[in-house]
């Protein structure tokens, strides 16, 4: 099954891991890709400048989300989103629609 943000493998066995707590429980996860990180900012064209010009990260196509924001793509699959955080409430993460 694909959870949102993980892929996972549910087929193989999954042995408890030490320092891994998920719901209560300690098991390790088996990953098989991370499709995006996202790093939240008041100052989106700040985080661009940087992963753009400094990092050197190719910059690529967003939806419109409402919202501002950015999306880089890393190396494979993986891509950073840059999403701005609502300056009335800071301790919210915002969340797309889309799926």
């Amino acid at each position: 099954p694909h959870q949102r943000g993980f892929a996972l493998d549910r087929r193989q066995k999954q042995q408890p891991s030490p320092g891994i707590t998920l719901l209560g429980r300690s098991r390790s996860l088996n990953i098989k890709a991370v499709n995006h990180i996202s790093r939240e900012t008041e100052d989106v064209q700040r985080l661009v400048d940087f992963y753009a010009r400094v990092v050197g990260l190719p910059q690529i196509k967003r939806p419109d989300f409402g919202f501002g924001g950015a999306w880089f793509q890393l190396p494979g699959q993986t891509q950073l989103h840059i999403i701005e955080r609502d300056p009335l409430k800071p301790d919210v993460c915002r969340q797309s629609n889309s799926r």
